[in-house]
């Protein structure tokens, strides 16, 4: 019998890899001998849920044996590590009682802070921050949590990006390409450090752009 399967202890809250989490849980169910009961509390883990769903088998390579070369088909049959393309990342703008998941755990919004939102955790009582630009999941489907002036910002940015190429002669993905602006947007960041935070902001981009950067945002978070 596995007790109390809820969101917050299983995962636990305090976790960091959800993956030995999952490992954990399963070990639980597969020491019984001949049968299991789950007593899952509130709100449920989110492994319950994958109980009911078809898993989806990861083809793994197989490790060759020592001084044996992988052949290119089992080279190419193995995950792909890259990241998604740019100017494909979804993004919601954060809003009072929207409910995600973060790193296997369940998140209900209470309330905005400059910087982030403040969110039940697990049901509650503990609370939490989570920062604007970071990745969670609504849905089933990995999504960038911004801040609520997102449209906006989104629009004034492609604006100056546009003004900006065209006084460089340059084409607009030059500048900057869609997926990196977007982050810009969902964050809106305050701070040099906060900008080179953002995957496609490097040192030199933030040289030539960074200032200009800082006071979109500083106006967007007026509004």
């Amino acid at each position: 019998m596995v007790l109390h399967a809820t969101s917050g202890l299983m995962p636990h809250r305090l976790a960091e890899d959800v993956e030995e989490e999952r490992r954990v849980f399963h070990v639980a169910l597969t020491r019984c001998r001949s049968s299991v009961s789950i007593i899952p509390g509130f709100p449920p883990s989110p492994f319950l849920r994958e109980l009911a769903e078809p898993g989806v088998p990861t083809e793994r390579a197989e490790t060759p044996e020592f001084g044996a070369r992988s052949s290119p088909a089992a080279v190419s049959r193995r995950p792909s590590q890259s990241r998604q393309p740019a100017g494909r990342v979804e993004v919601l703008a954060a809003t009072p009682g929207l409910s995600f998941f973060h790193r296997g755990h369940l998140y209900e919004i209470v309330s905005l802070t400059p910087d982030g939102a403040r969110a039940i955790l697990g049901g509650g009582p503990a609370t939490t921050t989570v920062t604007f630009g970071e990745t969670v999941t609504l849905e089933g489907r990995p999504v960038v949590l911004a801040h609520p002036g997102f449209e906006v910002a989104w629009e004034a940015l492609r604006t100056w990006r546009a003004e900006r190429a065209k006084a460089l002669g340059k084409p607009a993905f030059v500048v900057f390409d869609d997926k990196t602006l977007r982050l810009v947007a969902a964050k809106l960041p305050t701070s040099e450090a906060g900008l080179l935070a953002i995957s496609g902001i490097g040192p030199l981009k933030l040289d030539s752009y960074g200032d200009e950067l800082l006071a979109i945002a500083e106006q967007m978070r007026a509004l």
